[in-house]
């Protein structure tokens, strides 16, 4: 299992992410769990036919915003 973490900046807010890549019978895909405040929302994100990770729903419509930033976050990070 890889793990990482990371940070990105966002509306002057730091938020903190963890992110836990997970084989299961369905394929490959990363639990990732982020901080905002005092708060942790958990969300999966795996990746499309095109190469990309993209956020499985439900998660907070903030994190889908930040999509792209932490598709780029896993490709530097495995």
């Amino acid at each position: 299992m890889t793990q990482f973490n990371e940070h990105l900046k966002v509306d002057d807010e730091i938020l903190h992410f963890s992110f836990n890549r997970i084989y299961n019978a369905d394929g490959e895909k990363f639990y990732v769990v982020v901080q905002k405040g005092k708060q942790f929302f958990p969300f999966d994100m795996k990746r499309n036919d095109h190469g990309n990770w993209r956020i499985v729903e439900p998660a907070p419509s903030w994190a889908m915003m930040l999509e792209e930033r932490l598709s780029d976050l896993i490709n530097k990070n495995i």
